[in-house]
């Protein structure tokens, strides 16, 4: 008798174990489950938030002693956490001024109500089901959150991936989100999107937050969206920010015009309703197709940050950079006659200053005497004889030189440059064009980047030919221009 009542208070003690067991590892697994989202009971809930005016002499955490009477380092740093979510725009609580006003968490007693209480959603089939499909939240790879950051930290935003982020529900305490599982990104214009990767959160709780706070947004994603598609759906929560399909050249400057190509370009809205490009996407399949790192840097001092993404690599930018071998030729004249003489040396010839030309001579004459005229520059070239002069001459002299077979071009100090140029290399026979001069990157295939330089055109015997400018270039696309194309280039 006594042994059958020992086997049935054993059997007893199995099955109630047995279903011990059962429940605690059902209860692990909802905690596995919901431990990305808690709610958690703040010194929000069931306060009357006040102000309270800083007196000379205070600092934070004695405010908060006499004020709100928590002693411990904990329960103050708790309240300061709140008070930051009450006070956005102080950035620095450690400096705070006589006078100042604060927004507080007093209690309803006087005192700060600090606790936490966990978050789970009531089950039902629907949830159980969802819950053993997501047991494992989707965030995208390392590299593929890096290129994410590049760009959003080009917009002045910030990606949060790590630590505990903290939303506060009015007088309903706060809700807790790991950043680890659910990004944050938060935009310089006070919007702030929740990245949900798995789209697991609860509607409930995105009802909450939404209605809560106009300025929080979820964004749902999937394995299948790439980065673009992410980023599309982040920027649309900006105000601040628009992101364009572009996939063709557009301009950056305009001496000289400098396009540049890009995939997409996200731009800022400017207060009479422009937009202003920012920075540009653009997505590679290697390496070899990164731009010269002096165009990225010359776009920067232009605004535009360029973002090149490598497949299977993430943001790269080249490592080449040209030097250029020889200086820009500056003109340097104050005076058109200081210019004729700068150009006709930069040209190669050989040219006489202020020289003194013989127009008769007693050999030739048979007269007995000379006949000697001073000129501003007397010059050879190719078997012809050119006199280029200020002063005006007499009809009889100029007849007389045109026998000796000189030409002559006049010029005066008011003239356009640009004009008086053109003048001399017509009458001196140069061979040259004036037109914008078009360079593109790469030099093969696509173009990622052009260059259009508007100039005089000189081919003369000595290569390469000369450009002449009259606008400052950038000293970077000087090096890239002078380097791939051998230019030379000279202002005046």
């Amino acid at each position: 008798m006594m042994n059958r009542k020992n086997i049935f208070l054993s059997l007893f003690f199995l099955i109630c174990f047995f279903l011990l067991f059962i429940m605690s590892t059902s209860v692990e697994a909802e905690r596995e489950d919901t431990a990305h989202l808690h709610f958690e009971k703040s010194a929000t809930q069931g306060k009357n938030n006040g102000t309270y005016t800083v007196k000379k002499g205070e600092w934070l955490a004695n405010i908060i002693r006499k004020e709100i009477g928590v002693e411990s380092y904990a329960e103050i740093k708790q309240v300061i956490e709140e008070i930051k979510i009450l006070n956005p725009n102080i950035k620095n609580l450690n400096i705070i001024h006589p006078g100042q006003v604060l927004r507080m968490p007093f209690s309803s007693n006087g005192g700060s109500q600090v606790g936490e209480a966990s978050y789970t959603e009531k089950p039902n089939k629907q949830t159980e089901q969802k819950s053993s499909a997501q047991t494992d939240v989707f965030v995208p790879d390392a590299q593929s959150m890096a290129v994410l950051e590049h760009i959003i930290r080009n917009i002045k935003g910030t990606l949060i991936t790590q630590g505990l982020y903290h939303i506060p529900l009015p007088q309903n305490g706060q809700i807790t989100i790991d950043c680890k599982k659910i990004p944050i990104i938060e935009f310089n214009d006070g919007n702030t999107v929740l990245i949900d990767f798995s789209s697991g959160m609860p509607d409930m709780l995105r009802k909450l937050i939404q209605t809560s706070w106009k300025h929080y947004h979820i964004a749902n994603y999937s394995k299948q969206d790439s980065i673009v598609s992410i980023l599309q759906k982040i920027i649309a929560y900006s105000k601040s920010y628009e992101m364009i399909k572009m996939s063709k050249l557009f301009k950056i400057a305009d001496h000289p015009q400098v396009q540049l190509y890009s995939d997409w370009v996200i731009s800022q809205k400017t207060e009479h309703g422009r937009q202003k490009y920012i920075q540009t996407l653009t997505f590679l399949s290697n390496d070899s197709q990164l731009l010269p790192r002096p165009i990225v840097e010359f776009a920067e001092k232009q605004g535009v940050i360029m973002t090149e993404i490598v497949d299977h690599r993430g943001v790269m930018r080249s490592e080449l950079s040209y030097e250029s071998m020889l200086n820009m030729t500056n003109l340097n004249a104050s005076t058109n006659k200081d210019l004729i003489a700068a150009l006709l040396t930069t040209l190669e010839c050989q040219i006489h200053k202020d020289a003194d030309v013989r127009v008769y001579n007693e050999i030739k004459g048979g007269g007995g005497f000379n006949l000697t005229i001073k000129v501003d520059y007397y010059i050879e070239k190719a078997g012809r004889n050119f006199i280029i002069n200020s002063n005006q001459m007499s009809h009889q002299l100029l007849d007389i030189l045109k026998e000796e077979g000189a030409e002559i071009i006049f010029y005066h100090n008011n003239e356009p440059r640009d004009e008086l140029i053109d003048r001399i290399l017509k009458t001196m026979n140069f061979n040259y064009s004036f037109d914008s001069f078009s360079f593109a990157l790469p030099e093969t295939g696509p173009t990622k980047a052009s260059i259009c330089i508007p100039a005089f055109r000189v081919v003369t015997d000595i290569e390469p030919p000369v450009y002449l400018i009259n606008f400052e270039m950038d000293y970077d696309l000087y090096r890239i221009i002078q380097t791939l194309w051998r230019l030379k280039i000279a202002k005046y």
